[in-house]
């Protein structure tokens, strides 16, 4: 079951994208938030200038106050904020989908782990002859065993 703060941010979406008022939800319960989003979804959308569309939005939610605590300028200000935060996400995929298309020339193998002049180098580390105290003839004989994978 989603959270009230997920089900409060998906009936003010709604409600935007209706064009309703949104409807007050300080203080109501996870099925009150629930039963109001479903109803939000089966309204058709309406003009907020509209009478009818405050009265519905405040049949939504029983205990809704006449005035919303919303304006216009912070609806719009939340729709950049997650505007904003979907390009972050996606950013950030790209970002990581990128890192895992640069595989290095020389990987340790998986389920392997090699001791080095660097250190201890687990799976999926990148290993150049330098790191190795035989130097490349070491890095092909680790190779040629599995132990390292080459690109």
């Amino acid at each position: 079951m989603p959270s009230n703060k997920n089900l409060i941010e998906s009936i003010n979406k709604v409600a935007v994208e209706k064009g309703v008022e949104i409807p007050n939800t300080v203080g109501l319960n996870n099925d009150q938030l629930n039963k109001a989003l479903k109803e939000l979804r089966a309204l058709e959308a309406k003009p907020t200038e509209s009478n009818e569309s405050t009265e519905e939005s405040e049949a939504l939610v029983p205990g809704a106050d006449e005035s919303t605590d919303d304006s216009s300028e912070e609806i719009e200000e939340k729709a950049q904020k997650i505007k904003d935060d979907k390009l972050k996400a996606q950013k950030a995929k790209k970002e990581a989908k990128a890192k895992q298309d640069t595989i290095p020339p020389y990987r340790v193998a998986e389920g392997k782990s090699i001791t080095s002049k660097k250190g201890i180098l687990a799976e999926g580390d990148e290993v150049k002859a330098e790191y190795l105290s035989g130097g490349q003839e070491t890095l092909d004989n680790n190779v040629d065993r599995g132990f390292i994978l080459k690109k």
